[in-house]
């Protein structure tokens, strides 16, 4: 199964829950708008999104961002509800990534 994990900037969340479960699923992280321009949605979405099977979104408001412009692909998408508050691999986050993940059977 292809899983795509989104954050603002792939650079703590997402890539976390991505390596995290590489070894379960086909994973990748990516961010939702790109470094050079925090008001369009990154230009490579849509090809990520046709990729995955399954998609994970860090926050409600990511969710809503996909749902306006890529409605045909919300079906794909989950909202984890996790804030952009911790490090890159840090323990608390992984603890958390394990703890929605626990339930989380691979169809």
């Amino acid at each position: 199964m292809n899983v795509l994990f989104i954050c603002f900037s792939a650079t703590n969340r997402s890539p976390t829950a991505a390596d995290l479960f590489k070894d379960k699923w086909n994973t990748k992280a990516f961010a939702l708008y790109p470094y050079s321009d925090y008001t369009k949605l990154n230009p490579k979405l849509e090809k990520f999104l046709v990729w995955a099977d399954k998609v994970y979104v860090m926050k409600e408001w990511m969710y809503r961002k996909i749902e306006e412009n890529f409605p045909k692909y919300i079906n794909k998408v989950k909202n984890l509800d996790i804030d952009d508050i911790y490090d890159r691999d840090d323990p608390l986050l992984i603890n958390i990534l394990n703890e929605k993940f626990v339930n989380i059977i691979e169809a």
